[in-house]
């Protein structure tokens, strides 16, 4: 079953109004959308999870769909709802993230960083039973990350694509997007609602991935 409803969750050091040109291409594509906000640096992800979860109990909606950005990602492919059969990865590195690893190796990037950052040295989790998670990645190649970390190609500029696999996923794709211009893609909005509809990436505009 489709999800009606969308719940978008940012990314490290990011609020919830960087998802709402998103937000906006996403209801204007006929779902009802609802942006998270959590302390991506001092609230540990746990205590997000939780929150998240009393949000959705709190939606009118029979089925939810959740999108993370990036760190938002790891939230939305841990979620253990009932009425969450589905959850978008964007840009997010599910394997221990090469950026996160070069800022925790400096002072100021461990401090600016906190526990959003610990959590990225890590691989994510695998998706809780029943949870359909879908990961898009990007392959511009332009971003903050390229500045401080080693990025092997492809990558979207802070994440590399082989970053954002994982063997528990359901469907994977590229894009032509950087870690910041996801956020206002058509083309992300595009698949974004293809997936939580039918339960599998478009193929195209969405793109394999190399490797």
């Amino acid at each position: 079953m489709g999800a009606a409803a969308l719940v978008l969750v940012h990314g490290l050091w990011m609020r919830p109004w960087v998802m709402r040109s998103l937000g906006w291409r996403l209801r204007r594509a006929g779902f009802a959308c609802r942006c998270f906000a959590y302390d991506s640096v001092h609230e540990p992800l746990a205590t997000a999870l939780a929150r998240l979860h009393r949000v959705i109990d709190e939606m009118d909606a029979t089925a939810v769909g959740v999108l993370g950005h990036s760190l938002g990602g790891r939230l939305a492919a841990a979620v253990d709802h009932p009425r969450v059969v589905r959850a978008l990865a964007l840009c997010t590195p599910l394997r221990a993230s090469r950026a996160a690893r070069a800022l925790a190796a400096r002072p100021w990037g461990r401090c600016l960083g906190g526990e959003g950052l610990r959590a990225l040295l890590d691989p994510a989790p695998p998706a809780p039973s029943g949870l359909a998670v879908a990961a898009l990645a990007g392959t511009a190649g332009h971003g903050l990350g390229r500045l401080w970390a080693d990025l092997p190609r492809p990558h979207d500029g802070t994440v590399a694509v082989d970053e954002t696999r994982a063997p528990w996923l359901a469907d994977h794709g590229c894009l032509p997007i950087s870690h910041s211009t996801a956020l206002t893609s058509r083309a992300v909005a595009r698949a974004t609602a293809y997936f939580f509809r039918h339960g599998t990436l478009p193929r195209p505009p969405v793109a394999p991935c190399p490797g």
